[in-house]
């Protein structure tokens, strides 16, 4: 960030740094408590691979308890948390599906997918393997 790197460079950064390093538990969770005041200092959020696993986690819980309607409303939550807007169209398209399973594997894609634009496309090719 002090460097001037915009967000989705920081945002590529992090993946690169996680995929070569694992941290021990108590490391990583000191890392996530720098990366989360840096964050609040800069009102720059970005989400991690940590936290994404906490949004998966705590949705997919809901897909478990939750309705249809509840499982769409989640995945546009997870997209609105990593790329600010949702577009009416995308909105509309997720309210045409009604395979949980389905919007289960879309809630993983929001998590992980590195732009707005690779999960439409995700949305768009139909059921894909998770």
């Amino acid at each position: 960030m002090e460097r001037g790197y915009d967000r989705e460079q920081i945002r590529n950064l992090f993946r690169f740094i996680e995929w070569i390093v694992a941290l021990p538990q108590e490391i990583q969770q000191e890392f996530k408590a720098e990366v989360k005041r840096l964050e609040e200092k800069r009102k720059m959020p970005f989400i991690t691979s940590f936290e994404r696993d906490g949004i998966e986690q705590g949705l997919r819980q809901g897909l478990k308890e939750g309705t249809l309607q509840t499982a769409r409303e989640d995945i546009g939550d997870v997209l609105e948390a990593r790329f600010s807007v949702v577009p009416d169209n995308l909105t509309a398209t997720l309210d045409g599906i009604d395979d949980k399973a389905w919007l289960k594997q879309l809630l993983k894609r929001a998590a992980i997918a590195p732009s707005l634009e690779a999960f439409e496309q995700v949305l768009a090719s139909g059921k894909q393997s998770s």
